[in-house]
């Protein structure tokens, strides 16, 4: 059965061509009825209409919404609080680790300053200019 572009193919309802060059149609999925040759014929079971997570099909014409544990219930709000957690800490670890680059360089500049003071005569010149 080949899928046809001249057949109606209407909202929730799917047309196939059969052998004899004719179209068979039919309700999308389960928990739609009604008569799939006419625009918008198939509709959602009265029983389904309010379901969020789907509907489940209980046996002919018997539905239910599945049961939704509020404990499971996936939201955006934790998971954007851990990513924002998550950049606050990696900023702070970034600023801490240029403060710590930034006392480093100051103390080996500091220390390069001390050796080339007495390196060239340092101590000697600060005497000279304290004694005059």
């Amino acid at each position: 059965m080949d899928l046809r572009t001249d057949s109606p193919g209407y909202e929730n309802s799917t047309c196939e061509t059969d052998e004899r060059g004719g179209y068979s149609c039919r309700c999308k999925a389960l928990f739609f009825k009604g008569n799939p040759y006419l625009p918008h014929g198939c509709q959602v079971v009265q029983d389904c209409e309010d379901c969020i997570q789907g509907c489940v099909v209980l046996g002919i014409d018997s539905y239910r919404c599945p049961i939704v544990d509020p404990t499971c219930q996936t939201s955006r709000a934790p998971s954007l609080g851990i990513g924002f957690v998550i950049a606050a800490i990696y900023i702070l670890l970034l600023l801490f680790g240029f403060c710590i680059y930034k006392m480093m360089k100051k103390r080996r500049e500091n220390r390069i300053k001390a050796k080339f003071f007495k390196q060239n005569g340092g101590l000697l010149l600060k005497q000279q200019m304290s004694s005059s």
